[in-house]
């Protein structure tokens, strides 16, 4: 064993750890922000989200415009509904508006208006899934996969999803590709042999929302993809660099976005959250 006075200097030589409250994990259909502090004030949700909490400690929103109100250790939560948050530790999976997942959950929780409690998912919730650990970013990215996809598995039984129209399919790989600038709805709709309007409205019968809405949620894609390479290569990402990734106007417009869409109270999202890029290579 070590003298105290030079274990003392083998602490203090030793790198100081990041004491993250946040995480960041991205894949190729979701997106999952933890938080050890999941309070959020007018969300409007970039994505259909599944909000998970502690088992001792349930999470609460609420939808004033609504009248709605949800207390649950698992809830649904539609895009585009604005709402309120209150808890502690947090898990917020945001699943891709056209994937299975996505468009399942999006239904559901439409029919429900927009929130639903989804206690039955809590027996899934073992105390083996540490959410902390998932806060710090102590889990790996194939634990993660896993985690997420126990998730998605457990919403597979809940509707049946059609295939998707191969139009919208190319429409979202063009946006996804390249989600900066203003959604053109006619040279869009050109692309598949529709009109503007016909592929706003056929976008949103499918998916619950906008395509506006899904352009903001590439944005914030390329946006962690950017922070994660950033971090991976031991530098710490700038709001300036995530911004120009992600294809935003300006500072402003993507702290507006960030705050609207996430359940966050602050529009940064840089320091001290961690990020982690579990996405396979066809991401």
């Amino acid at each position: 064993m070590l003298p105290a006075n030079k274990l003392s200097r083998v602490h203090a030589l030793k790198p100081a750890v990041p004491a993250f409250t946040e995480a960041v994990y991205i894949g190729n259909d979701w997106l999952l922000y933890a938080t050890d502090h999941g309070s959020h004030d007018a969300a409007e949700m970039i994505a259909p989200c599944l909000i998970l909490s502690q088992c001792n400690d349930k999470f609460t929103i609420h939808c004033d415009s609504a009248s709605l109100s949800v207390n649950s250790h698992v809830i649904l939560h539609g895009s585009g509904l604005s709402t309120h948050g209150e808890g502690n530790l947090a898990l917020f999976i945001y699943f891709d508006p056209l994937s299975p997942a996505g468009l399942r959950l999006q239904h559901l929780a439409a029919s429900a208006g927009g929130l639903m409690d989804f206690h039955q998912a809590s027996e899934h919730l073992s105390d083996a899934t540490a959410l902390e650990d998932i806060v710090q970013g102590g889990m790996s990215c194939n634990s993660m996969q896993a985690f997420v996809n126990d998730m998605s598995q457990i919403l597979s039984p809940l509707e049946a999803v059609g295939k998707i129209d191969q139009r919208l399919q190319k429409v979202t790989r063009v946006i996804r590709d390249k989600p900066d600038g203003r959604p053109d709805l006619d040279r869009l709709g050109e692309m598949v042999h529709m009109s503007g309007d016909n592929l706003r409205r056929l976008f949103c019968q499918t998916t619950g929302t906008t395509l506006s809405r899904y352009q903001m949620w590439q944005r914030l894609r390329h946006m962690v993809l950017c922070a994660c390479e950033r971090q991976q290569s031991g530098k710490q990402p700038t709001m300036e660099e995530m911004v120009f990734a992600a294809g935003f106007y300006d500072m402003p417009h993507a702290a507006k976005t960030i705050k609207k869409f996430l359940a966050r109270k602050t529009s940064s999202i840089v320091s001290p959250v961690l990020f982690k890029n579990c996405c396979t290579p066809n991401c």
